[in-house]
């Protein structure tokens, strides 16, 4: 794939779309591990707590989660949904005790997992994720939001590329 996007692009700026290529597809797949661990530890996480709580379904309702988490932010909330409404069905303690896993959950992923994961290898302010996320989901609906953060991130790559690449040049007087 690399080689073939590689020659679409103009010889003029070959050089600086190798670079920009390169960059995009590092900081991808960093991204991409991070969202995968993170998914994992949060269904971990959900698996365990569901288990303690005596909530059916323990391990279908945490896969849920692992699938959904991949959307920052809202992702684990909307895949905490089935567990709620399986706790409503039941009884009003197991509701309660559902929430307050859910928010346990999420308090840990968000405060202690994914600034860990992410912040050290994309740099990426949370406050800058959350704005992404809410204008790709109203942009582009609800797939907007998977590919926000690394929208933003091969955009923020090769603005930073393009401005080496303009800082390098010769300045005409």
């Amino acid at each position: 794939m690399y080689q073939g996007l590689l020659a679409i692009i103009p010889a003029k700026i070959k050089k600086i779309g190798g670079v920009v290529l390169i960059e995009a597809d590092h900081t991808l797949a960093q991204y991409i591990i991070g969202q995968l661990m993170v998914a994992l530890v949060l269904g971990i996480l959900s698996f365990i707590a569901y288990l303690i709580i005596g909530l059916p379904n323990a391990l279908i309702l945490s896969l849920i989660i692992m699938v959904t988490s991949f959307i920052p932010f809202i992702g684990a909330i909307l895949g905490a949904l089935p567990a709620v409404l399986i706790g409503i069905t039941s009884s009003f303690s197991l509701t309660l005790k559902v929430i307050l896993v859910m928010i346990l959950v999420q308090q840990i992923e968000g405060n202690l997992i994914t600034p860990r994961l992410h912040g050290s290898r994309l740099q990426v302010h949370p406050l800058i994720v959350i704005l992404i996320v809410m204008a790709f989901v109203t942009a582009f609906g609800f797939l907007g939001a998977l590919f926000a953060v690394p929208s933003y991130v091969v955009a923020r790559v090769l603005v930073r590329e393009i401005r080496k690449y303009k800082e390098a040049m010769p300045q005409d007087d």
